[in-house]
């Protein structure tokens, strides 16, 4: 497969927000650990896949920890969404059941 070393732009600027910054460094981390179908690029040109002088890794698919943590991020959020509206649906009926001046 070609690759586009030639007309390919790249861009860099600063994640400033500390939270961010962790976040984008995690990913890259992440990405950098897969081996599931990871070929190594040899001096004569030729591709070998990365399993086979790797053996003793764990296999790491990053596409499968993203899947896993989006799911996890959307379980909590589902929980703090059904949290928030049992605490307003709360609030409703004291609101209902407070006298009238």
């Amino acid at each position: 497969m070609p690759r586009n070393f030639y007309r390919r732009i790249e861009a860099v600027f600063p994640i400033e927000e500390p939270e961010l910054r962790d976040r984008v460094i995690g990913v890259l981390q992440t990405l950098l650990k897969d081996n599931r179908n990871a070929q190594l690029l040899r001096a004569n040109g030729a591709y070998d896949m990365a399993s086979k002088s790797r053996k003793a890794a764990q296999p790491v698919a990053a596409q499968d920890v993203f899947l896993v943590s989006a799911e996890e991020a959307a379980q909590r959020q589902a929980k703090e969404l059904q949290e928030e509206q049992i605490e307003a649906a709360e609030l409703q009926k004291r609101l209902e059941n407070t006298p009238q001046a």
